[in-house]
């Protein structure tokens, strides 16, 4: 018995000697700040876009509710820059410019975020991001006997 009682002393003294040490060389806002967690109950929900799962002491179960206004956010579509939530839930970020193209016009691709050609002139035809002459084999060409 009496070695099991010095055991429990020895284990009760290094409890407190890391008390001690925690008190010692952790800073002071680590024990004058609190940091409240409420117990919220059931499971965190998905959210949409501009919206948070929140869960407050008041109301201890999961909620969605409003991101504030310049939070970042992502509306999935690659051709817009630098996404914030404004005050009505939307997601907003400024469109990505495409360069000019000589013989077309380029525009941006949502799901990739390329600049790829999207219409070309007549007589030139799509080739990535860039409008090339489609190129006249004659050899194929045909006469029509009628014009003949």
């Amino acid at each position: 018995m009496h070695v099991r009682s010095r055991a429990i002393e020895a284990a009760v003294c290094l409890r407190y000697a890391v008390l001690l040490l925690a008190l010692v060389f952790l800073p002071a806002t680590a024990w004058a700040t609190p940091k409240p967690h409420p117990v919220c109950q059931g499971i965190q929900p998905p959210c949409p876009r501009c919206e948070e799962p929140t869960c407050t002491t008041d109301q201890p179960h999961w909620f969605c509710d409003s991101s504030l206004p310049g939070s970042s956010c992502n509306d999935g579509n690659l051709c817009d820059a630098t996404e914030t939530c404004d005050a009505f839930e939307n997601c907003n970020g400024a469109p990505i410019s495409c360069s000019a193209i000589s013989n077309g016009t380029s525009s941006c691709q949502p799901s990739t975020g390329a600049c790829v050609a999207s219409s070309c002139s007549p007589g030139y035809q799509a080739s990535g991001d860039s409008c090339v002459a489609i190129q006249v084999n004659p050899a194929i060409l045909v006469v029509n006997p009628a014009n003949g």
